[in-house]
């Protein structure tokens, strides 16, 4: 009507557009026979034959095992808890304890200004070109990926690609994990 092409940029709820993208997904996860659990902990995982066959869920005080054949750890990074550091400088990934690329707890972390280069910045996991997460160069478990900003090396904030590399991991796994299923 106005000549011109519009768009909306989804941005996450609350947002008008983040949240119509929230429902679209939400009922078709459902149609596709998924459930949104909101308020649970992934706290562990189940590993069987040398495959992550589930995660052990933290649900109102008590664990549960859901299994299941593919996990797309998309816990975010430092800003969401998904990349914890410790007051010794550890740094560790909270779902699975998954091993954290990152500088180590003996070199500097952080520098004094704010908008200084910090080593910190770039840690999270090691990934393949299939996002899977790596331990000593190879995947810890071959049917698990990792998407947005739990995958190190980036500078999200200073890029401002934080959103763009979510979508375009997320994607991307999604797309691995139906050609795999066939």
């Amino acid at each position: 009507m106005v000549g011109r092409p519009i768009f909306e940029i989804p941005t996450v709820p609350p947002s008008a557009p983040g949240m119509r993208l929230a429902k679209v997904l939400q009922d078709r996860l459902r149609r596709a026979g998924g459930r949104l659990v909101l308020g649970s902990e992934v706290v562990g995982a189940e590993v069987q034959g040398g495959q992550l066959a589930g995660v052990r869920v933290k649900i109102a005080a008590r664990q549960l095992a859901w299994m299941c054949r593919w996990v797309v750890l998309a816990t975010g990074g430092f800003a969401s808890g998904g990349i914890t550091v410790d007051l010794s400088g550890a740094v560790s990934e909270t779902a699975l304890g998954l091993p954290v690329s990152g500088p180590s707890p003996y070199e500097p972390q952080f520098l004094p200004r704010y908008l200084d280069e910090h080593p910190m910045a770039t840690a999270g996991l090691r990934v393949d070109p299939l996002l899977r997460p790596l331990a000593h160069g190879e995947p810890v478990y071959p049917n698990l990926y990792a998407a947005g900003a739990v995958i190190g090396g980036a500078r999200p904030v200073r890029e401002k690609s934080g959103d763009g590399i979510s979508l375009s991991t997320g994607y991307l796994a999604a797309g691995i994990i139906l050609q795999e299923a066939g």
